[in-house]
């Protein structure tokens, strides 16, 4: 919890974010759930809005 509050907003924004999209990868590496095409779909597009968020980021510094 400690290092949560030393965290920039916008860091701990992505990584809240990113949570369901790598709760739902590791069910299906691990545990072998299956995902439907729109669940892929959704990982994907929120893996891409963090990649986007955090570019974006670096480039306003």
């Amino acid at each position: 919890m400690a290092a949560m509050r030393r965290l920039p907003a916008s860091v701990f924004g992505m990584m809240l974010s990113s949570c369901p999209a790598v709760a739902a990868i590791i069910a299906f590496v691990i545990l072998g759930e299956k995902l439907t095409l729109a669940q892929a779909f959704a990982i994907l597009c929120i893996m891409v809005a963090s990649a986007g968020s955090a570019i974006t980021a670096s480039l306003a510094r």
